[in-house]
């Protein structure tokens, strides 16, 4: 297993909930995430740490992570899957 970074389209909504909607993949392929569920911080096996995000694509179910990144005056973050080496 490795490490993908992909594109990911998300909201916040007005509460501060952030929400994945899209996975683009490399050749701006989308996928629509249809349902999100459990949403938690955790490690990935494939190295790395942030929120790892339950959801559903074509009727499968992954996980996705938002890792953790900061800069020196601002945070940002980076989404990752796991994908076979």
């Amino acid at each position: 297993m490795k490490k993908k970074y992909i594109k990911v389209v998300a909201e916040f909504n007005e509460q501060g909930k952030l929400t994945p909607l899209e996975i683009i993949w490399d050749d701006d392929r989308r996928y629509e995430i249809t349902h999100v569920g459990e949403m938690q911080r955790a490690a990935s096996t494939v190295g790395g740490a942030g929120y790892k995000f339950e959801i559903t694509v074509e009727g499968k179910r992954r996980s996705i992570w938002l890792e953790d990144i900061k800069f020196d005056k601002a945070i940002g973050g980076r989404w990752f899957l796991e994908v076979q080496s």
